[in-house]
């Protein structure tokens, strides 16, 4: 079965604020949501701590989910990047990583810019890479 050309959704929300990014892949299947499980919170030391949900809504298993960097800002988040092995339709993954307190003071508002990759499988076992990137308006806390 040859592959055709689609369009992967890839959406991101954070503070009830949402982003989408369209990308041609070869298969139409691939779907994954990446979104923030809550708003950016001090993680009690001044820094800042997010966790990232990221779902799977095509219908194919998608591997090596990566979140390859992540800046608040300027600034770079730690912890990454982060690889989340297998990701079967429909199943869900957290991510959670933290800024420095140097990204900015509460209460401003920052892009929070997240990029990623995957790689998904297409008709007859063959494997295509997809990429993601995405940038939300935050609100620090």
């Amino acid at each position: 079965m040859a592959a055709t050309a689609g369009t992967t959704t890839i959406t991101a929300a954070a503070d009830g604020v949402s982003g989408t990014a369209a990308l041609t892949t070869l298969n139409p299947a691939y779907s994954l949501a990446v979104a923030a499980a809550g708003p950016m919170l001090t993680d009690g030391s001044g820094n800042y701590a997010i966790t990232v949900n990221l779902t799977n809504k095509g219908n194919v298993a998608l591997a090596n989910v990566t979140i390859q960097k992540a800046l608040l800002g300027t600034t770079a988040a730690s912890a990454l990047p982060a690889t989340i092995t297998n990701l079967l339709p429909g199943a869900s993954a957290q991510v959670s990583f933290t800024f420095s307190s140097s990204a900015g003071a509460a209460g401003s508002t920052k892009v929070l810019r997240i990029t990623g990759m995957y790689v998904g499988s297409l008709p007859g076992g063959a494997t295509q890479p997809g990429g993601f990137n995405l940038a939300l308006f935050v609100v620090l806390r």
